[in-house]
């Protein structure tokens, strides 16, 4: 018998209408690195999987890099990314990309706590006026604040 995740009982956005802007659902539940990270994403009808995805536009730097320079921004990244969206709620659009290892591409939106908003005296070029006031793109944070170059 198929039961609602309690994570999904408090997201933010109900899923007819993350559908209506053309979103899925999601929470974070992995970090792999700046750019990548695993997701449990709503299917609707109380169906969940969990994938991972590359974040659309953006690169950040290497783990393995032979640079040490490079390691440690790439840990600041993945560090970045996990205070941003590790076990939050999530909008995502997915696509679907041979080059990326069989991984799925997505844009994410996270929802931004008050910690964050007042942190950050641009947010308005941050939030993404496409669909609502209340959600900030992950791949505009990581550009803004020089954890990520935009592809």
């Amino acid at each position: 018998m198929a039961r609602e995740m309690p994570l999904f009982a408090n997201h933010p956005i109900s899923f007819s209408e993350s559908q209506r802007l053309g979103k899925y659902r999601a929470f974070c539940v992995h970090v792999v690195d700046g750019d990548t990270f695993d997701i449990i994403l709503d299917l609707s009808i109380m169906q969940y999987s969990v994938i991972a995805v590359r974040l659309l536009g953006v690169n950040t730097p290497e783990l393995n890099a032979s640079n040490e320079i490079e390691r440690e921004q790439a840990k600041a990244a993945r560090d970045r990314v996990q205070q941003l969206i590790f076990e939050q709620p999530l909008l995502i659009s997915t696509y679907k990309d041979r080059r990326s290892f069989g991984r799925y591409v997505a844009a994410a939106w996270f929802h931004p706590n008050a910690e964050f908003q007042a942190r950050i005296a641009d947010l308005d070029t941050l939030q993404s006026n496409d669909f609502t006031q209340n959600w900030v793109s992950l791949s505009s944070v990581l550009i803004y604040e020089g954890h990520a170059r935009e592809l």
